[in-house]
């Protein structure tokens, strides 16, 4: 997601993250990080991780036991994807970090695998209301890649009614984001994410109910400690306005089961701290 890019270094954003990124490289060298011969641990952001307007990602950049690689760095990716694993494993060897977070939205598709590949490995996996994602998509993705990704995701024999709907050519926008919204969230179904004791299922809504303890469970999960902050953050996110929007019945049906089973399988990282 756009959200969880890099700011540019010339921006008063860009310049605050780049003074956090030399304070931190200091104390991991000097006074905190890692041994050479301990196993950092490798966490992956997936689904949506710029839920919260990005608090997830700012709260653990600011962590002093991390090192967090987000969507557009090149040190980790190459064309909005993820570079081969033996560049990635030199990176996460280079660390003297505790803890390497990767920002790997784009990457839910195969997070089953990377948990494998990167053992020990934890998944963060976020996601938020489909009507707040319906909302907000058009400022953070693209709608022309989102329509061409579309046409290929749905194979499964009980998606047939919504793969005949993305095909579709003169498909409305809000009918697009909505199919992404479950094209995305349903693969931490389809890879059966829930069995694994490294995946972590966490909803928005919690994050807006408890942002400081959301925070700290989140942080306790990865194993990195409290926040630096201990101030309560405050997360204001937009009202949506108007109707609900408008779909076809399958996309409805399809989304309001889905949302369902989420939030029936998420955890509260708030009962963790």
């Amino acid at each position: 997601m756009t959200d969880s890019d890099l700011p540019t270094l010339d921006t008063t954003a860009g310049k605050r993250r780049r003074r956090l990124l030399l304070r931190k490289r200091l104390y991991q060298r000097l006074w905190g990080g890692r041994a050479a011969n301990e196993t950092p641990v490798v966490v992956f952001l997936a689904g949506t991780p710029d839920i919260a307007n990005g608090r997830v990602v700012q709260a653990l950049e600011s962590n002093f036991d991390t090192d967090v690689y987000r969507a557009g760095d090149p040190d980790v990716f190459e064309d909005g994807r993820l570079r081969r694993d033996d560049v990635l494993r030199g990176v996460i060897g280079k660390s003297r970090a505790p803890s390497v977070v990767i920002v790997a939205g784009g990457e839910s598709d195969s997070i089953a695998t990377l948990i494998e590949r990167f053992s020990p490995a934890r998944v963060l996996w976020f996601y938020e209301p489909v009507e707040r994602f319906i909302a907000r998509a058009p400022r953070v993705l693209d709608e022309a890649t989102a329509r061409r990704v579309l046409a290929e995701k749905f194979d499964r024999e009980e998606e047939a009614a919504l793969a005949s709907i993305a095909a579709t050519p003169e498909l409305d926008s809000t009918t697009v984001w909505a199919l992404a919204w479950y094209a995305i969230h349903d693969a931490y179904r389809r890879q059966r994410l829930r069995k694994r004791s490294a995946a972590h299922l966490i909803s928005e809504r919690s994050l807006v109910a408890a942002p400081a303890a959301t925070l700290d469970g989140i942080c306790e999960i990865i194993g990195v400690g409290a926040r630096r902050n201990k101030q309560a953050p405050r997360i204001r996110l937009k009202r949506a306005r108007g109707r609900e929007p408008a779909l076809p019945e399958p996309v409805r049906e399809a989304c309001e089961e889905l949302q369902t089973w989420l939030d029936a399988h998420a955890e509260d990282p708030a009962d963790v701290s």
